[in-house]
This record gives C-alpha cells, structure tokens and sequence, in this order.
C-alpha cells in the first residue's frame, strides 16, 4: 500500500485540479530562463524525507515549434529508503509562445510501484496520442509540469480565477483554481511573499475526495513556486524551496 506521495505525485495531484487558462502566456516576458533549476527539501509528516528539482534544460524543435525542454527529478533520501523508496523522472515539452504542453512523459518508482507513461499533443489535429489510447482534444492543454511553468508567467492578483485544463494518464479533467491570499512563508531559500492558489469545485467547495493542496507562488517578478502543501489523511507534505 501507497503511503508516502513524491513530488511528482503531488505535482500530478495538484495539476489533477488545473490546466488550461484563457489568457495567453505570451503576451509577457517569461520570469524564467533555460537553466534555471529550482531545488526543493520535501518533508513527511514534517520529517526530512529527500529532494526534488525542476529543471529547464534547454530549447528543442517539435514539429517546428520552439519548445522549452524540462525535468522534474524526485528521489527519498537513504534513512528514508527504508521506508518508502522513491525514485521519479518526469519530462515535459512545453511551447515556448503559448506554454502549453507538446509532450510529456513519466516514469515512477514508489514502493513497489511502477509507472511509465509518455503522451504527445498534435494540435493540428487536435489529439492527445499515448500507446495506448488516441482521444480527441477540444482545447490545447497542460500536463503536471507545464502548469507551473503557464502560472508563473500569468498576472496573479488575489481573486483572480483560472478555468484549466490537465492531461495525464489518459485523462483530460478540467478545473478551477483561484488565487486565495496572500502570505509570507519562510523556506530554507529565505523568507518570501507568496500568492496563495488553491483549487475549488465549479460550486465553489473544496473537493471532498482530493487531499487539500495548496501551492505558494512568490509576488516578485520571477513567481517562483516557493512551496507546495498536501493535507491527506495519511499525513502532511511539503516541498519548499531550497535552491534557485
């Protein structure tokens, strides 16, 4: 049994609640560049667990568009191991003008768990196209790691909601998230003023089946995902910030 959720995991869990939001990220300057790595220390239950990263590797050519090639690594430290071993790879194409996803592609080991899964995204004809499976899109979409990349270079203002839409593991869902509040958090990168986002159902509520997952984006013009918080019924886990 699953009792410990990686960075990927709450990436997928978080992003499983947005997607897709309907102003153009390139309309504005991206507050990112290729090599910027962001180093996170996640904890259990408020214990030191092991490490996490995003990475921008660089730029490619997909289907003649410029995309932005990144890496998400997670891996639990060796005292750790013992108990739940983790060792996540995930990778995503994102456009460089729209932000949106091109491609993307996992591989995860929780426990005795396994997971692979790559999907690419042909806009043209509108189809999401897996080994397994060909669904039709009706919008261009997100995967776990585009998302943050699509907020990061959104205007963020307390209030303001994003209507989104996510694709993994053969499934489109669509979500709503808003940005809540703002507060200041402290991570071992330093002290920062962050927005608040949290996603809520179309009525308003939070999701009665979803562990609550809050994520904490600085108000500075880099918006950087500082910290990333789930309450689920088998403990607390956060990722902050440690390195950028």
């Amino acid at each position: 049994m699953k009792t410990f959720s990686s960075f990927s995991a709450l990436v997928v869990m978080f992003v499983g609640l947005i997607g897709l939001a309907p102003s153009p990220a390139s309309a504005q300057l991206h507050p990112f560049e290729i090599g910027e790595k962001l180093v996170y220390l996640t904890m259990f239950n408020f214990v030191k667990s092991g490490q996490s990263t995003m990475e921008i590797l660089g730029q490619e050519i997909i289907d003649g568009h410029a995309i932005y090639r990144v890496r998400s690594q997670t891996q639990t430290a060796p005292f750790f191991d013992k108990l739940y071993r983790i060792r996540d790879d995930m990778e995503s194409w994102i456009d460089v003008k729209t932000l949106f996803s091109r491609r993307f592609q996992k591989k995860l080991a929780e426990g005795n768990y396994r997971k692979e899964y790559a999907v690419r995204f042909d806009y043209q004809k509108m189809q999401a196209i897996s080994a397994t499976d060909i669904d039709t899109l009706t919008s261009m979409v997100h995967d776990p790691l585009s998302i943050f990349y699509f907020l990061r270079a959104e205007s963020l203002y307390v209030g303001r909601i994003f209507k989104l839409f996510n694709y993994d593991n053969d499934k489109l869902k669509p979500y709503n998230i808003i940005v809540k509040r703002i507060e200041k958090v402290n991570v071992p990168a330093g002290e920062f003023v962050c927005f608040v986002l949290e996603p809520f159902s179309k009525d308003g509520k939070l999701f009665k089946h979803q562990s609550q997952v809050t994520i904490y984006v600085s108000t500075d013009e880099r918006h950087l995902p500082v910290m990333i918080s789930s309450d689920a019924s088998i403990g607390k886990m956060i990722l902050r910030l440690e390195k950028f």
